[in-house]
């Protein structure tokens, strides 16, 4: 009975020791004594640990580096965190109840702070199928917590600004797309207080051209063509005016003999007119009707909502004008996919 005892005790002890030591570091830096040079025995910790103890290492780890005021290794494992185990609740069996404490309401704080975003897609609803290419695509971004950002390509900052939380949008010029398949790279880098993060955005696109067998045709500068332009006021149409280009034709017109006997200085009796006129409020009484009844009208019209089509793979044909007046038919299809860069260097060796 005293050798089975001893055995299971020296089992506890190895099995335990390890974790204990590790614990009883992580707790100095919580008590506020002087940290250790390294924190390697912790990130140690985190490779071998079982994977319901990770999400709570990643918290860990950020706020032992938050004590020590390494505010980029705090970044990098608040990412972790966040980005692979989206801020689920740790679990430490071996932490005091004091320090659990203080870790959660840390944990709190940053999950009010860390900007966390949802999803990164392309806006689809400007890019009409069979048209010309677009020069600009709209990136669509929806974040949790507000944060200053910057977007950059080729080490050249494009846009800087402001998110809001909730849904965000960011106009790209894309005058070097649709003429090559290829990918695109951008860095996304966001701030929040003393944390920042990195994001790496990249646009891919294939391409496949063809040029339509048309036959020219040669009458097409002397075709005759016409343009509309229609105006309206909500839906009442108010004018319309019509331009028809063509070659030029010969046109004749016949002027008539001049009148020798034609005085200017004197008036003819046929040609006098009596004086008349219409009011002058008139005009602007019917003027008045009209625009209120047309108001009247548009109160009962509803303009329904536009939903935006967000997609991270679009796939279009255009259609663009060479320089000689050919056409060049593209079959497009855009993919985009994003990637978090903020990590440790741990994770990202993996």
């Amino acid at each position: 009975m005293v050798r089975i005892l001893s055995v299971f005790l020296m089992f506890f002890v190895i099995h335990f020791g390890s974790a204990e030591r590790v614990y009883s570091y992580a707790h100095m830096n919580l008590s506020g004594q002087e940290p250790p040079v390294s924190v390697k025995p912790l990130v140690e910790q985190y490779t071998a640990a079982p994977e319901k103890e990770k999400p709570g290492l990643c918290l860990y780890l950020a706020y032992v580096y938050h004590n020590q005021e390494n505010y980029v290794e705090e970044s990098r494992w608040l990412a972790a965190y966040f980005e692979l185990y989206r801020g689920y609740d740790f679990f430490f069996p071996a932490l005091e109840e004091m320090d659990k404490q203080k870790i959660r309401a840390y944990g709190e704080r940053m999950t009010r702070i860390y900007p966390y975003i949802f999803d990164v897609s392309l806006i689809a609803n400007a890019l009409r199928e069979g048209g010309v290419p677009p020069t600009v695509l709209t990136l669509h971004l929806e974040v949790r917590n507000r944060a200053h950002y910057k977007l950059s390509a080729e080490g050249r900052t494009i846009k800087a600004g402001f998110l809001k939380e909730g849904q965000n949008h960011i106009d790209l010029e894309v005058f070097d797309f649709f003429r090559k398949s290829g990918s695109h790279v951008y860095l996304l880098n966001l701030k929040a207080e003393h944390l920042v993060f990195d994001k790496e955005i990249t646009i891919s696109e294939e391409i496949q051209s063809e040029i339509p067998n048309e036959a020219p045709d040669i009458n097409a500068s002397s075709r005759r063509s016409s343009s509309q332009v229609s105006l309206y006021l909500g839906s009442r149409l108010l004018a319309v005016s019509r331009k028809i280009r063509g070659g030029i034709s010969e046109m004749r017109f016949d002027i008539p003999p001049a009148d020798l006997h034609y005085r200017p200085f004197i008036v003819n009796d046929k040609l006098r007119s009596s004086p008349s006129g219409i009011p002058i409020l008139a005009p602007l009484a019917l003027a008045y009707q009209l625009i209120q009844k047309i108001r009247e009208e548009r109160k009962g019209d509803t303009v329904p909502p536009v939903e935006i089509e967000k997609t991270h793979r679009i796939e279009r044909n255009f259609r663009r004008v060479t320089v000689g007046g050919g056409t060049i038919n593209l079959h497009v299809v855009l993919t985009l996919r994003t990637q978090t860069l903020s990590l440790p260097s741990v994770i990202i060796s993996k």
